[in-house]
């Protein structure tokens, strides 16, 4: 399997994940560049945070960093918002 094949895999799933959640999600992936090592925009930012924001039955997406809390600046949507 090619690099670019499994990257397809990941991607997939990481919709089906991001548009299967509900309540409140905890995003851990703190201290993540944008872009990765090989020159690509992360799949947080180029999948899960899109698919995130349009999922309607998100009611708060809560970073976490180091075991504790942050406020993140994204609203998923009028009712939903983050911590």
């Amino acid at each position: 399997m090619t690099g670019k094949q499994a990257a397809e895999i990941w991607d997939s799933a990481s919709v089906k994940f991001a548009e299967g959640a509900s309540g409140n999600v905890h995003v851990f992936g703190t201290g993540a560049k944008k872009i990765n090592d090989f020159g690509s925009v992360r799949a947080w930012w180029r999948i899960e945070k899109p698919a995130l924001m349009r999922n309607k039955e998100i009611d708060r997406v809560i970073r976490l960093k180091n075991g504790t809390h942050l406020r993140m600046g994204i609203f998923l949507s009028a009712e939903a918002g983050c911590e």
